[in-house]
């Protein structure tokens, strides 16, 4: 009887490792397609997921800039104060263009020193990004691009945004955005 029991035992804790084994593969497999579907701001190799997305026009004399902004969780727009409240990570890049516009064409953006702004190809200029900063009052270590890409596709009202670039230290800073892109009228707090 006891050599049935320890068999029964012994024949239960290999199942047991076996399922086991294969839910967490199956486990790893999920995370892994979540992973690669998540929007996301690395900054200092630290990934923070990015979860939405507004552009709003900005014109100085006869300078026109749209200005996406891609923001975490905990940072929201306020409409009754116009600008944006929380603090969170975020990244915001000012497109130059030689006409108004508040739709952000599909394209290869080369970042250009605020100086150099032509306003005649697919640029962007005035990038400042942070992974824990208030950005109402934009206190808390905004830091500014050096250089850098961003691709735009747009599918339908789905927006794809990659970005690449460098900071003055030469630090290695990528976003990735997947999914809608809110339209403000406008933002009083543009840092």
């Amino acid at each position: 009887m006891k050599k049935r029991f320890a068999f029964l035992m012994l024949f239960l804790s290999i199942l047991t490792v076996f399922s086991s084994c294969k839910k967490d593969k199956e486990n790893d497999e999920e995370e892994d397609n979540t992973q690669k579907s998540k929007s996301y701001l690395v900054i200092d190799k630290t990934s923070y997921e990015l979860d939405k997305a507004y552009v709003a026009a900005s014109e100085w004399s006869d300078e026109n800039y749209l200005n996406l902004y891609l923001f975490s969780s905990q940072v929201t727009y306020n409409s009754f104060m116009g600008g944006f409240m929380g603090t969170g990570a975020g990244i915001k890049m000012a497109f130059d263009f030689s006409t108004p516009t508040i739709v952000l064409p599909e394209g290869t953006y080369v970042y250009i020193e605020d100086g150099d702004v032509s306003f005649e190809g697919k640029t962007f200029s005035e990038c400042q990004f942070a992974s824990n900063v208030n950005w109402w009052m934009a206190m808390g270590g905004l830091r500014s691009l050096k250089s850098g890409t961003v691709s735009v596709i747009k599918s339908g009202t789905i927006y794809t945004i990659e970005f690449s670039g460098t900071d003055a230290f030469g630090r290695e800073i990528k976003c990735y955005y997947e999914g809608i892109i809110n339209e403000l009228e406008s933002v009083l707090n543009t840092f």
